[in-house]
């Protein structure tokens, strides 16, 4: 009778199980959007200009190839989730997704020291894009709709959501700064970094 009356978002805080049901529900939603997927998204025109692309018209080209990858992608992903099992394409997708940020910082540190890396640029934000939508895309959300005790589902499904999107603007809103402040291959390999940490994390 107790449990039962208990309501409203205190349960989500105080029971050991929805605690720790919380913990990696917006801690997964939190990662996703950490690693810069919303600065790849937005800003491929800005990110290959700093890697020596100077083409308005091939930074939009560009942009669209790397959107397409992600529709393609994530499309591939959705029906990979069962069949692989959500650890696996999870943890996979954070391990490709840490190279490609980590080939992202490189090449822009080539050509913030006077190299062309454009090709491989591109390159790299498709990488990062199809293994983003292969699985951490995907498989956050399956795993955060999952993870929660049906008493509290739908508050700790909000809580994360919000954790996710508080997450993205924050980093669309910070990205560009971020690049002047460090570099554009200094933003990408603190990215990677963050991307890291969610490997050791899930």
């Amino acid at each position: 009778q107790g449990d039962r009356g208990k309501k409203g978002w205190s349960q989500l805080f105080e029971e050991p199980i929805a605690r720790r049901a919380l913990l990696i529900g917006a801690g997964t939603a939190f990662f996703q959007q950490a690693n810069g997927s919303e600065a790849a998204v937005y800003y491929v025109p800005q990110v290959l200009k700093a890697a020596g692309v100077e083409s308005e018209r091939d930074q939009l080209g560009a942009a669209a190839v790397v959107g397409l990858c992600k529709t393609v992608f994530i499309t591939v992903g959705q029906f990979s989730v069962d069949r692989y099992g959500r650890r696996v394409m999870l943890l996979s997708s954070i391990a490709s997704v840490t190279a490609a940020l980590w080939l992202l910082a490189y090449c822009l540190g080539a050509a913030q020291a006077g190299g062309s890396a454009a090709g491989l640029t591109l390159f790299a934000l498709c990488f990062f894009m199809a293994s983003f939508s292969l699985g951490m895309g995907p498989v956050t959300w399956v795993v955060t709709s999952e993870i929660f005790p049906l008493r509290v589902r739908s508050k700790g499904v909000a809580f994360s959501m919000a954790a996710n999107r508080i997450t993205s603007g924050t980093v669309a809103m910070t990205f560009l700064s971020l690049s002047r402040w460090l570099g554009a291959g200094g933003a990408f390999s603190l990215f990677a970094c963050v991307s890291a940490s969610h490997f050791v994390f899930t």
